[in-house]
């Protein structure tokens, strides 16, 4: 029988890619049991700057009228990275993130994100997926607006062009905990509502569900006023609320509470951001790990009450990804392969399977045959 809950896992979970080769966190992200990836942009463009010599780049103008050459580079780069995924039995669950779309004030710019999402749709069948993530903006307010109908049409315009392809592409929208107006779930799905299209979702992160109902990392406590009345409340709602047809996939992360406020003086300030943007760039954890104190799995019990079943995938970021060591990487996808087996645990999850769980990243191991890849020089690296 085929598991209810399948794990996934971002790419730039397992290290960021100014640092860390895709070809060998894809190979890690396989070995230690996780089933799909969420392709994260900015690894497509590490690969699209050190693409094998057998994926030649087509000229300037090959894919699509007036493409550059940088284009024509990502998308031999989403060729080279699906052809990596099936290699090691990995399923392309989506890309991300296509940020800062909606609500935009200069209507100029929203037509060429318009144009771009063209081309994100042209890497995203390269890469044999159906699925883009769209989180809320994280723009300034002079940038980009509050107002209801003109993110809805936006996002509307977004699910139309989706549903003129051939198959069909589906956007997930997710409501960062930063967003600049969009920030809590609740609102996320009251947008999906109303764009009212088949291909339009969402995605639930327990991180920024709970990160903005929930904690605040700039306040002593690390909670905001009222939390656990708030959380319960919010939680009960997505028992009530969730339409499962509707949730395209889920991510789970918990947060690192803080010794300090997130505040100035502290090492992750940054006066140029919402202090829930540095804390969520710094200082998420894998779910059950030591020091986090989201209620990770109660959100992810009520997502599940209300018949949710499908990819949880583990978007982490930290600045232990960001690291430029050469175990980053494996560290990193060892810790996610530990944390999904003790939620698993935790959760109850997949319990019905026939075979019985292998119980070693070593055991689950894929066959791999990569010999003619550059990738195959990482493989003498990787050990349980």
């Amino acid at each position: 029988m085929a598991r209810e809950y399948i794990p996934a896992i971002a790419t730039q979970s397992v290290g960021r890619a100014a640092h860390h080769k895709l070809e060998e966190k894809l190979l890690l992200c396989s070995q230690y049991g996780f089933k799909a990836v969420e392709i994260f942009f900015e690894d497509l463009e590490g690969v699209a700057r050190s693409l094998p010599e057998s994926y030649q780049v087509q000229p300037e103008g090959s894919s699509f009228a007036d493409s550059s050459h940088w284009q024509e580079q990502l998308i031999a780069a989403a060729s080279y990275t699906h052809d990596l995924c099936g290699q090691v039995q990995l399923h392309v669950l989506c890309l991300q993130p296509f940020m800062n779309y909606e609500g935009l004030r200069d209507r100029t710019r929203h037509q060429a994100r318009i144009r771009e999402i063209h081309f994100w749709i042209l890497i995203a069948k390269q890469l044999h997926t159906d699925l883009i993530q769209v989180p809320s903006s994280l723009l300034s307010a002079s940038e980009c607006t509050g107002d209801r109908k003109t993110i809805v049409a936006d996002l509307r315009e977004l699910a139309n062009i989706g549903l003129q392809q051939s198959p069909v592409i589906r956007f997930s929208y997710e409501a960062l905990s930063f967003g600049t107006h969009i920030n809590l779930w609740e609102d996320a799905w009251d947008i999906v509502q109303e764009v009212d299209r088949s291909n339009f979702g969402t995605c639930l992160d327990t991180f920024n569900l709970a990160g903005r109902a929930y904690a605040d990392p700039a306040a002593p406590s690390g909670l905001n006023p009222n939390a656990e009345q708030i959380i319960r409340k919010s939680i009960n709602r997505l028992r009530t609320h969730l339409d499962p047809a509707k949730v395209f996939y889920v991510e789970a992360c918990d947060g690192q509470r803080l010794d300090t406020p997130l505040v100035a003086g502290h090492p992750f300030y940054n006066p140029d951001q919402p202090a829930r943007m540095s804390w969520s760039r710094n200082s998420r954890l894998f779910p059950l790990e030591e020091g986090g104190y989201l209620p990770v799995c109660e959100i992810l019990q009520a997502i599940c009450d209300a018949g949710y079943k499908g990819y949880v995938s583990f978007e982490f970021f930290s600045h232990t990804a960001n690291l430029p060591g050469p175990t980053v990487p494996s560290d990193l996808a060892k810790r996610a392969k530990l944390s999904w087996d003790r939620l698993e645990e935790k959760m109850g999850w997949n319990k019905t399977e026939l075979l019985p769980r292998q119980s070693t990243a070593e055991e689950e191991r894929p066959d791999i045959r990569l010999a003619h890849h550059d990738v195959a020089r990482y493989l003498p690296q990787i050990t349980a």
